[in-house]
């Protein structure tokens, strides 16, 4: 073979000014590019084995770091290339209007560079001034061939020694490089990107003499029948194998709550969406995505790919079609020519759907057991996406006051029942099982239906809801209470009842801004006093605080909640009260009547809790000082 020599036709200062001042701050990405090289080469020997028109290779990867030599390898035994390929390939860099190039790309960030340059086997020239290929077709009669080149730019390409067919491509390092200083750097470089690979990936590590290492001999970095690729298959997978996969995959202390397969033969799919033990929402909130292609991680939480009620949750795909940009470090999701990633999106969200609609009609109790996890998740889901929605929306559970769990239309039938009427198109609820501690005793004494919405997203769900439902109304306990408790009659007179009115009015003042004092007979005696809030008006509340607008007290400082001071005219305690002709004591009782009424609506100011206790303490001196 002759020898050939030259300046390989680019700008070589430009690139490598793209190389050094854009992408030297992932080195690791030498090994993305040259490893993924060498994993097409041998995936394109395979395949031409399979047609009969090669033999097939044993698929296998080394990358070697000789700290002596100074030196990282990368050998496979694929394709190979014979001298006018190497030379078509390498020599002859298809890239026009550098300096263009450059001008337009000069403030963009890494990925831009990245996504818009084929920095591929270049990217070599990041680590190192001096780089040689040693390469033999697997073509007939196909004769060695060795490339060389530096960093200036200056080639030469000549024959070569190798025997065996396939690719070694050798980096001639820095003294400093980190690679040389120990076996960590490039078996982590290797692992975060291959550690799927369907080839065989090994790395060694070489001393400073040149001997193997103890410990650090050839290293298998990569796993050629991961659990997602052995189910996407069609194989069974061991459950125990699931969760290790999981827990070391995605550094996760606890087992994830169930698991959920992911295939589409059209796309290439395979995955898992394994549902994370949250535990009640302690732990954080967003999961994780890992996207491969081909065995490449292609990279981590790419935007487009899943649905977002599924960020709570840890995912893998792999995904032979997708469109990548030319470094295999992302995916496009910007031409709408290619459809694959929301394809990929919609697949997601089909399984999922599937998994969780025949978990709750055909496995009710594990649906229900896990129902306090993934709640929140499939909530989310059915606000976020129509078509999560249009299945899932008549499986949500709610939790009733003594926990039982049921569908709306399930806690519906069981509210018509009570009341006698069906249909019945009104659902209580309390928001806070310890702020509506009162009202939700008495509902449970008296055994009225109502159900348990205490999580942020419940409001927005019950909102939607009742768009979706015409004439469904959510109300919470504190609603109009008297409606559900209204006795037939009132054990006051209609003058003791509006001087009753007018001296809680006076006690009352301006702590709740708006408030309105309303005394009626209800049919539980026990319960004196409470304090209502309208719904509509305080969800206005509850918005405007969400969203800033106003923080803890102010929704009442500014009157933006109606609230209505209920004083229970059949309560035994008012009736003494009414009666009581000592001014003091009834001050007295009057004052804490009031402070109760603001403890059972959550309105009680800290400026007032020392005063509350206080007459506490004297009413407590009063009733032990006349036994």
């Amino acid at each position: 073979m002759t020898t050939q020599a030259g300046v390989l036709s680019i700008e070589s200062a430009n690139v490598f000014a793209i190389l050094r001042t854009w992408l030297y701050a992932e080195p690791d990405i030498v090994f993305r590019e040259l490893v993924s090289n060498a994993a097409d080469a041998v995936a394109k020997l395979r395949d031409l084995a399979r047609r009969g028109q090669a033999a097939a290779p044993a698929g296998r990867i080394d990358v070697v770091l000789d700290a002596a030599a100074r030196t990282a390898t990368i050998s496979d035994d694929g394709l190979g290339m014979t001298a006018d390929e190497v030379d078509r390939y390498l020599n002859q860099i298809a890239f026009s209007g550098a300096s263009d190039f450059i001008e337009r790309y000069r403030d963009a960030d890494d990925d831009a560079i990245i996504g818009h340059f084929g920095v591929g086997f270049y990217s070599a020239f990041m680590l190192a001034e001096r780089v040689e290929v040693d390469t033999r077709s697997y073509l007939p009669g196909a004769q060695p061939v060795h490339w060389e080149c530096t960093s200036a730019m200056e080639y030469s390409l000549g024959a070569g020694a190798r025997e065996r067919t396939g690719t070694t491509v050798t980096l001639h390092l820095a003294v400093d490089s980190p690679y040389l200083v120990g076996p960590e750097a490039a078996r982590d470089a290797v692992a975060r990107y291959f550690a799927f690979l369907p080839v065989a990936v090994h790395v060694t590590f070489r001393t400073g003499s040149g001997e193997v290492a103890d410990g650090h001999d050839a290293v298998l970095i990569s796993d050629d029948a991961p659990v997602w690729r052995r189910a996407g298959a069609g194989a069974a997978v061991e459950p125990g194998a699931m969760r290790e996969f999981y827990r070391t995959h995605f550094d996760d202390p606890f087992d994830p709550l169930f698991w959920i397969p992911v295939t589409s033969l059209d796309l290439g799919l395979r995955g898992v969406v394994f549902l994370r033990d949250t535990r009640g929402g302690a732990r954080e909130i967003e999961g994780r995505l890992d996207v491969y292609s081909r065995g490449v991680l292609v990279g981590t939480d790419l935007a487009g790919l899943a649905p977002k009620f599924l960020g709570l949750h840890s995912i893998v795909l792999e995904c032979d079609e997708l469109p990548l940009v030319v470094s295999r470090s992302g995916v496009r999701t910007d031409d709408p020519r290619d459809g694959v990633p929301a394809l990929v999106g919609e697949c997601l969200t089909q399984e999922v759907i599937i998994a969780l609609h025949t978990m709750a009609t055909q496995d009710r109790p594990t649906f229900e057991r896990l129902w306090p996890e993934i709640g929140s998740f499939v909530k989310y889901g059915v606000l976020t996406d129509r078509t999560f929605a249009s299945v899932l929306a008549k499986r949500l559970l709610f939790a009733d006051l003594d926990g039982r769990l049921g569908t709306l239309a399930e806690h519906l039938g069981t509210l018509a029942e009570h009341l006698g009427d069906p249909p019945a198109t009104t659902v209580l609820y309390t928001s806070d099982l310890a702020d509506q501690a009162l009202l939700v005793d008495v509902f449970r004494r008296n055994h009225l239906p109502a159900l348990v919405l205490d999580r942020v997203i419940d409001q927005p769900l019950l909102r939607a809801m009742e768009s979706a439902q015409p004439g469904l109304t959510f109300r919470r306990l504190d609603a109009d209470p008297v409606a559900l408790l209204a006795a037939p009659s009132c054990d006051l007179s209609p003058a003791q009842c509006t001087a009753l009115a007018d001296e809680v009015g006076a006690a009352l003042g301006e702590r709740v801004p708006g408030a309105t004092v309303q005394v009626v007979g209800l049919s539980v005696p026990d319960l004196p006093v409470l304090l209502t809030a309208d719904e509509a008006s305080r969800r206005t509340g509850d918005l405007a605080q969400l969203y800033g607008l106003t923080q803890g007290r102010e929704i009442d400082d500014q009157g933006l909640v109606e609230r209505t001071v209920v004083v229970n005219g059949n309560s035994t305690l008012v009736g003494l009260l009414v009666a009581c002709q000592d001014p003091p004591a009834r001050e007295l009782a009057i004052a804490h009547l009031v402070d109760l009424a603001l403890l059972t609506g959550a309105a009680l100011g800290p400026e007032t809790v020392p005063a509350l206790l206080l007459r506490s303490q004297r009413l407590l001196e009063h009733f032990l000082s006349t036994r």
